[in-house]
């Protein structure tokens, strides 16, 4: 499960719009496996640690690759659009999900 710190939201899965909404208002983002703390009036406890931050944005790039720049590979291959070009959207990816 991803959570957004900043809103609370709770995401079983990725998609685009998702990541850009995420990066467009810079949100810290983590990627969940455990059951979450509820605090004593009931509230969840939002504790991300590093490791799991870390890895909801390498999930975040590889679903961000696998839905961009392979796509862009493969028409590189075809030659239907430059090297250039899809090494663009890697590097945009990188650069983004730092």
């Amino acid at each position: 499960m991803f959570i957004i710190k900043e809103n609370q939201k709770s995401f079983k899965e990725l998609n685009l719009l998702l990541c850009e909404y995420i990066l467009k208002n810079n949100y810290s983002v983590a990627s969940i496996e455990r059951e979450i703390e509820i605090n004593e009036e009931g509230e969840e406890v939002l504790n991300f640690t590093e490791e799991e931050k870390i890895i909801a944005k390498d999930k975040i790039k590889r679903y961000l690759y696998k839905e961009i720049s392979d796509p862009l590979f493969f028409k590189a291959q075809r030659g239907e659009i430059t090297t250039e070009e899809w090494m663009s959207a890697v590097t945009k990816i990188k650069q983004d999900w730092k």
